[in-house]
């Protein structure tokens, strides 16, 4: 013989704060979508749920629904340390990020300080590589100067390692260089693409960082200038401008462009990710 019998289920209703959140099943990942969510027919027993959205920390919950019960359930969701692409960010080490399309730059040149961090920590032989080989006093607030391009690189791998192991970013997030298209971009220059920084090299003579003006305005950055000492004047220096600082300034003394950056002309160069091309393995960038 065969019987019919009616199952009795329950029902939930899941509130976030702030809402818009994604509810997961902790168990299988199965989405049941954004809260505020209603759950009409769900089975008597243990609900857990992973209840996420970006910009917060995820919470693992669970709750007790008896046959015929309705539950209802509020969590709330504290601000995640993490990155959020499109708004600004601060990392572990206090660097400032600014969004640039789909991008998040630095708004300031890698300072002594996070290189400090990073040469203390780091393992293995390319850190123990990576003193810097400035030939004047430098303080924590400064740009670092005298690296080169794989002791760079190695730095944002060591970073990106150290940030998806705190939570600071996700595992798809990854620290690098710059293109070279995507530091024109920052700097405000419109290039065409497809073309190596040789090729692009002088072609501009029109546009600077703080505009189309020459000599440079007061404030325009940290370039060779008449404060710089005697054996760079013998290299040549911007005659009648003044910026302050004999060698390097702090990161972000001067006022940034449109894109919130600073320091784009002047103060120390920067590497890129692409290498120079033509007859030049990696001068600096084209500034």
């Amino acid at each position: 013989t065969c019987s019919v019998r009616s199952f009795l289920y329950g029902s939930l209703h899941i509130e976030s704060t702030p809402s818009r959140a994604e509810a997961d099943e902790a168990t299988g990942g199965r989405g049941h979508g954004h809260t505020p969510l209603d759950l009409p027919r769900v089975l008597p027993g243990t609900l857990a749920f992973q209840i996420r959205l970006e910009g917060h920390e995820k919470q693992d919950v669970s709750v007790d629904v008896a046959a015929e019960q309705r539950k209802e359930l509020t969590v709330a969701l504290p601000p995640s340390r993490g990155v959020v692409f499109g708004r600004p960010w601060t990392n572990s080490l206090g660097m400032k990020f600014v969004p640039l399309q789909d991008l998040m730059v630095c708004i300031w040149e890698t300072r002594l300080a996070d290189w400090d961090a990073y040469r203390k920590q780091a393992k293995g032989p390319a850190s123990a590589q990576a003193a810097p080989s400035a030939t004047f006093r430098q303080e924590p607030d400064e740009p670092v100067a005298g690296i080169s391009r794989d002791a760079a690189m190695a730095f944002t791998r060591w970073l990106t390692e150290v940030e998806r192991a705190t939570g600071f970013i996700a595992e798809n997030h990854v620290y690098r260089l710059p293109t070279d298209a995507e530091w024109s971009r920052a700097a405000g220059l419109d290039e065409p693409a497809g073309r190596a920084p040789y090729q692009l090299d002088g072609q501009n003579k029109l546009d600077y960082a703080w505009g189309r003006e020459w000599p440079p305005p007061d404030g325009a950055g940290n370039v060779a200038d008449e404060s710089a000492p005697a054996y760079l004047r013998r290299q040549g220096i911007i005659r009648g401008y003044r910026d302050g600082f004999v060698f390097t300034s702090p990161a972000g003394s001067f006022p940034p462009n449109r894109n919130g950056l600073p320091d784009l002309a002047g103060n120390v160069w920067e590497w890129v990710a692409a290498d120079y091309g033509g007859a030049a393995a990696h001068p600096p960038s084209r500034w």
